[in-house]
């Protein structure tokens, strides 16, 4: 069943057209990558899934609603959420603080309540912190951590990568968007990344990753998406885009792990 319907989706910035008639679909469950050369129109896909930026034409539709017109957080409610390539997250905060703050959007109590530190507040930030240790459990940093009382400055680069996912993960997403997590990482970080990912498939999320690592991509998706200068040039399964001519051509013949 689709989850993400991008239906003949352009993006157009003054006179460059960044994406250009691109359709894809992503079912519910899958891993599926989005991968190409640089400049190819990968981030700005992911910019207009996530509401940072608006379509030019076209239209994109998530579990059955045209996103037209629908801004960030309102997207974090419906259940999309993301990561960036850029790691964004709050340095002088403790781990457990960083995650529980992606649980924003699921919360009810309001600014009164937790000012006047109410029952029902303590009750859901008390929800909230527990449903954050988990999630570091999950993704691998609750024991590296210290309980996640470590400031998320002070983690290495590849954690603090992971970290964003399980932030990301806190808002309870039926698509999380990966922007590029693998990058600055390890041999050994990669491994736990592609373990991390295939786990939050079969918790039934949805995963939609930008990613120049073709290892981890041929390891880890479902089906790959491969864009050039803005343009869909192929899509299939793993072992089919490796042995597709057009994509030798434009992407993994300039040197897949490189690119």
């Amino acid at each position: 069943m689709t989850l993400l319907k991008v239906d003949n989706v352009t993006k157009r910035f003054a006179g460059l057209t960044a994406v250009d008639s691109c359709s894809f679909s992503v079912e519910r469950g899958a891993v599926h990558a989005l991968i190409g050369p640089n400049g190819a129109g990968k981030t700005t896909m992911f910019n207009m899934i996530g509401g940072a930026l608006a379509v030019s034409d076209g239209a994109i539709n998530f579990d059955g609603q045209d996103l037209a017109g629908t801004l960030p957080h309102d997207r974090m409610k419906m259940g999309i959420a993301r990561t960036f390539q850029l790691i964004s997250l709050f340095k002088e905060m403790n781990v457990i603080e960083n995650v529980m703050a992606g649980a924003y959007c699921r919360t009810h109590s309001g600014i009164l309540a937790s000012m006047l530190n109410l029952p029902s507040a303590r009750r859901e930030a008390e929800a909230t912190k527990a449903r954050a240790l988990e999630l570091l459990d999950f993704v691998g940093l609750g024991d590296s951590v210290g309980a996640g009382l470590m400031l998320a400055g002070s983690l290495s680069y590849g954690e603090q990568r992971i970290l964003e996912i399980a932030r990301a993960l806190a808002g309870d997403p039926k698509l999380i968007l990966l922007d590029e997590p693998a990058a600055g990482m390890n041999p050994t970080e990669k491994i736990r990344l592609s373990d991390t990912i295939r786990q939050i498939a079969n918790k039934g999320v949805t995963v939609l990753i930008v990613e120049h690592d073709m290892q981890l991509v041929m390891g880890v998706a479902d089906k790959i998406t491969v864009l050039d200068h803005g343009v869909r040039i192929a899509e299939g399964l793993p072992k089919d885009i490796q042995n597709d001519p057009e994509v030798i051509r434009a992407y993994i013949g300039e040197g897949a792990e490189q690119c």
